[in-house]
């Protein structure tokens, strides 16, 4: 009997993988990410938080394929885009990007003078490009247009931007996600009048994303959910140890 293609989500609804994806989602290197929370440590405040970067990976990579779908025509640039979205976190090490300064300052040679920002993008980076598990389902020119895409190398910007932008699959996905198992409704905003409203625009011979102007409530309602997990979940932390140091 085989495995069922479908994930149930509960933010998307079922989530459909082909083949190769379903294979990528079942190595060690993936299934690792269940034991990542999102949140780090923001379960001790909001008790429902306990999503992990699994659930994001799985609901980013959905979010991708249905902009893929809208914007692009080329079926291997879709398929790029996917994979991109699914591997995007893969990198990621204990309590999310709480615990990247300490990557950070242990891994000196390895991550050079990066922003701290980014020491997950390029340990992201080397496990695409160097694990036994991903080289049996990608081939070595997939591995290398996935870290082009995903550190913008690779393509038209617009397939970087589906994955990493403005208004990109990721931020699309934790917004909902994050406000979901918060239990705030900071993070609501109409996600599929957003996706609908996308478009291609030329820019310097490159292709980019933008929004019609009939996205523009869309638009701006994504923006202020950014702005008010941002002051309100992401960074409640450093507003409270500023005000003890006033």
């Amino acid at each position: 009997m085989s495995l069922s293609l479908e994930i149930r989500d509960p933010i998307h609804g079922f989530i459909y993988r082909e083949p190769h994806e379903r294979d990528i989602i079942d190595t060690k290197v993936f299934q690792r990410l269940r034991n990542l929370r999102q949140l780090a440590l923001a379960h001790l405040v909001y008790p429902g938080a306990t999503h992990t970067r699994f659930d994001h990976s799985l609901g980013a990579f959905h979010l991708a394929a249905g902009l893929s779908r809208a914007l692009l025509d080329s079926e291997t640039e879709r398929r790029l885009v996917r994979l991109a979205a699914l591997l995007h976190d893969i990198g990621h090490g204990p309590f999310s990007h709480v615990g990247e300064p300490i990557l950070q300052a242990h891994s000196k040679k390895f991550l050079a003078d990066k922003e701290e920002s980014k020491v997950h993008e390029l340990i992201s980076a080397r496990i695409i490009r160097t694990c036994d598990e991903l080289a049996e389902h990608l081939s070595e020119k997939e591995r290398g247009q996935i870290i082009g895409l995903l550190d913008g190398t690779f393509g038209h910007r617009c397939l970087h931007e589906i994955v990493s932008g403005p208004v990109d699959a990721d931020k699309q996905d934790y917004l909902l996600r994050d406000s979901y198992f918060t239990g705030v409704k900071y993070g609501i905003y109409d996600q599929e009048r957003l996706r609908n409203t996308l478009r291609l625009y030329e820019d310097n011979d490159d292709l980019v994303i933008g929004v019609s102007i009939d996205g523009l409530h869309a638009l701006e309602q994504f923006v202020l959910a950014k702005y008010y997990m941002t002051t309100q979940i992401y960074r409640q932390q450093d507003q409270i140890d500023n005000r003890q140091h006033d």
